[in-house]
Protein backbone atom coordinates (compact mmCIF):
# COMPACT_ATOMS: atom_id res chain seq x y z
CA UNK A 1 0.00 0.00 0.00
CA UNK A 2 1.13 3.47 -0.76
CA UNK A 3 -0.75 6.62 0.74
CA UNK A 4 -1.21 9.42 -1.65
CA UNK A 5 -3.60 11.61 0.60
CA UNK A 6 -5.46 12.51 3.53
CA UNK A 7 -9.05 13.19 3.76
CA UNK A 8 -9.77 17.08 4.40
CA UNK A 9 -13.15 17.71 4.65
CA UNK A 10 -16.77 17.32 3.79
CA UNK A 11 -18.41 19.49 0.38
CA UNK A 12 -21.61 20.02 -0.26
CA UNK A 13 -24.82 17.25 0.53
CA UNK A 14 -23.71 14.23 -1.58
CA UNK A 15 -21.00 13.02 -0.15
CA UNK A 16 -17.46 14.95 -2.15
CA UNK A 17 -14.74 15.75 0.67
CA UNK A 18 -11.83 17.37 -0.77
CA UNK A 19 -8.53 14.99 -0.75
CA UNK A 20 -5.09 17.02 -0.23
CA UNK A 21 -2.81 15.28 -2.52
CA UNK A 22 0.81 13.58 -1.85
CA UNK A 23 1.03 12.51 -4.97
CA UNK A 24 0.08 15.49 -6.92
CA UNK A 25 -2.41 15.35 -10.22
CA UNK A 26 -1.81 11.51 -10.47
CA UNK A 27 -4.87 10.59 -8.04
CA UNK A 28 -6.71 12.17 -10.99
CA UNK A 29 -6.59 8.51 -12.56
CA UNK A 30 -7.44 6.67 -9.53
CA UNK A 31 -10.27 4.35 -10.14
CA UNK A 32 -9.75 2.25 -6.90
CA UNK A 33 -8.34 3.78 -3.35
CA UNK A 34 -8.06 2.42 0.26
CA UNK A 35 -9.22 4.56 2.92
CA UNK A 36 -7.38 3.34 6.53
CA UNK A 37 -10.32 3.25 9.09
CA UNK A 38 -9.47 4.75 12.57
CA UNK A 39 -8.95 0.72 13.82
CA UNK A 40 -6.51 0.44 10.88
CA UNK A 41 -8.72 -1.52 8.32
CA UNK A 42 -8.55 -0.83 4.99
CA UNK A 43 -11.56 -0.34 3.08
CA UNK A 44 -12.16 -0.42 -0.53
CA UNK A 45 -13.39 2.61 -2.19
CA UNK A 46 -14.14 3.56 -5.89
CA UNK A 47 -13.69 7.31 -7.24
CA UNK A 48 -16.64 7.79 -9.46
CA UNK A 49 -15.97 11.27 -9.67
CA UNK A 50 -12.47 13.87 -9.31
CA UNK A 51 -11.86 17.37 -10.34
CA UNK A 52 -9.25 19.70 -9.29
CA UNK A 53 -9.98 21.95 -5.92
CA UNK A 54 -8.54 25.79 -6.68
CA UNK A 55 -5.59 25.02 -4.54
CA UNK A 56 -2.52 22.89 -5.21
CA UNK A 57 -2.44 19.36 -4.66
CA UNK A 58 -6.55 19.22 -3.28
CA UNK A 59 -9.34 17.81 -5.21
CA UNK A 60 -12.88 17.48 -4.71
CA UNK A 61 -13.96 13.19 -4.65
CA UNK A 62 -16.83 11.96 -4.54
CA UNK A 63 -17.05 8.43 -3.74
CA UNK A 64 -19.37 5.41 -4.87
CA UNK A 65 -19.63 4.44 -1.24
CA UNK A 66 -20.08 7.52 0.17
CA UNK A 67 -23.34 8.95 -0.57
CA UNK A 68 -24.64 11.92 2.22
CA UNK A 69 -22.29 14.36 4.32
CA UNK A 70 -23.15 12.91 7.19
CA UNK A 71 -21.01 9.40 5.40
CA UNK A 72 -18.19 12.16 4.19
CA UNK A 73 -18.15 13.61 7.83
CA UNK A 74 -17.14 10.06 9.01
CA UNK A 75 -14.35 9.67 6.64
CA UNK A 76 -12.41 13.27 7.43
CA UNK A 77 -8.53 12.84 7.83
CA UNK A 78 -8.58 9.50 6.96
CA UNK A 79 -5.68 8.48 4.99
CA UNK A 80 -6.47 7.19 1.19
CA UNK A 81 -4.01 4.45 -0.10
CA UNK A 82 -3.73 2.47 -3.18
CA UNK A 83 -1.79 -0.76 -4.68
CA UNK A 84 -1.36 1.07 -7.84
CA UNK A 85 2.28 2.07 -8.14
CA UNK A 86 1.05 3.88 -11.44
CA UNK A 87 -0.09 6.72 -9.36
CA UNK A 88 3.06 7.13 -7.50
CA UNK A 89 5.48 10.08 -9.07
CA UNK A 90 9.24 8.62 -9.72
CA UNK A 91 10.97 10.77 -7.11
CA UNK A 92 12.54 13.95 -8.63
CA UNK A 93 16.29 14.54 -9.25
CA UNK A 94 17.49 16.79 -6.12
CA UNK A 95 18.73 19.99 -7.89
CA UNK A 96 22.62 20.12 -7.67
CA UNK A 97 21.89 24.20 -8.13
CA UNK A 98 20.25 24.20 -4.49
CA UNK A 99 21.81 25.51 -1.92
CA UNK A 100 19.62 23.36 1.02
CA UNK A 101 20.55 20.54 -1.11
CA UNK A 102 24.45 21.73 -1.15
CA UNK A 103 24.50 22.26 2.40
CA UNK A 104 23.14 19.23 3.53
CA UNK A 105 25.66 17.21 0.88
CA UNK A 106 28.31 18.52 3.34
CA UNK A 107 27.56 16.60 5.90
CA UNK A 108 30.82 15.06 7.75
CA UNK A 109 33.03 17.15 5.86
CA UNK A 110 35.69 19.39 7.51
CA UNK A 111 34.83 22.80 8.00
CA UNK A 112 38.41 24.32 7.32
CA UNK A 113 39.51 28.10 8.69
CA UNK A 114 40.84 30.60 6.07
CA UNK A 115 44.34 29.26 7.44
CA UNK A 116 43.46 25.46 6.79
CA UNK A 117 43.30 24.38 10.55
CA UNK A 118 39.89 22.27 10.83
CA UNK A 119 37.18 24.24 12.87
CA UNK A 120 34.97 21.53 13.41
CA UNK A 121 33.24 18.82 11.44
CA UNK A 122 29.86 19.86 9.90
CA UNK A 123 27.40 17.96 11.22
CA UNK A 124 24.51 18.55 9.34
CA UNK A 125 22.26 21.38 7.88
CA UNK A 126 19.34 23.47 9.12
CA UNK A 127 16.65 25.24 6.21
CA UNK A 128 16.75 28.84 7.10
CA UNK A 129 14.42 30.98 5.12
CA UNK A 130 17.46 33.56 4.43
CA UNK A 131 19.71 30.98 3.34
CA UNK A 132 20.72 27.37 4.87
CA UNK A 133 23.39 27.24 7.79
CA UNK A 134 25.60 24.37 8.50
CA UNK A 135 25.94 22.99 12.03
CA UNK A 136 29.31 22.52 12.97
CA UNK A 137 30.51 20.31 15.79
CA UNK A 138 33.65 22.47 17.36
CA UNK A 139 37.03 20.33 17.27
CA UNK A 140 38.44 19.36 20.09
CA UNK A 141 38.93 16.43 22.39
CA UNK A 142 36.00 17.52 24.37
CA UNK A 143 33.84 14.03 24.57
CA UNK A 144 30.43 16.47 23.77
CA UNK A 145 32.08 19.20 21.61
CA UNK A 146 29.97 22.48 21.13
CA UNK A 147 28.10 23.31 18.08
CA UNK A 148 28.17 26.35 16.39
CA UNK A 149 26.07 27.80 13.00
CA UNK A 150 27.82 28.82 9.70
CA UNK A 151 25.47 30.21 7.25
CA UNK A 152 25.93 28.69 3.76
CA UNK A 153 27.02 32.18 1.95
CA UNK A 154 29.80 33.30 -0.18
CA UNK A 155 30.59 35.48 2.92
CA UNK A 156 31.21 32.46 4.84
CA UNK A 157 31.74 29.32 2.77
CA UNK A 158 34.95 29.83 -0.22
CA UNK A 159 35.27 26.82 -1.20
CA UNK A 160 33.88 23.01 -1.21
CA UNK A 161 35.34 20.30 -2.49
CA UNK A 162 33.84 16.56 -2.56
CA UNK A 163 37.15 14.78 -3.56
CA UNK A 164 38.82 15.59 -0.17
CA UNK A 165 35.82 16.53 1.94
CA UNK A 166 36.18 19.71 3.53
CA UNK A 167 34.68 23.14 3.16
CA UNK A 168 37.07 25.99 3.20
CA UNK A 169 35.76 29.22 5.37
CA UNK A 170 36.11 32.28 5.54
CA UNK A 171 35.51 34.48 9.30
CA UNK A 172 34.80 31.30 11.31
CA UNK A 173 36.54 32.47 14.06
CA UNK A 174 34.26 35.36 14.35
CA UNK A 175 31.30 32.36 14.60
CA UNK A 176 32.96 29.88 16.98
CA UNK A 177 33.22 32.83 19.67
CA UNK A 178 29.72 33.16 19.43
Amino acid sequence: MFKIGTVSKSHGTHGDVVIRSETGDTILSAELLYLQTREGDFLPVRVKKIRPAVKDSMFFVLFTEISSRNEAEEIRNLELFTTDESLIPEPEEPDMDDPLHAAFSCTGYKLLDENGEVAGIIDTAIDNPAHPLLVVQHASDDPAPEQFLVPFVNAYIVEIDDEAQTVTGTNIGSLREV
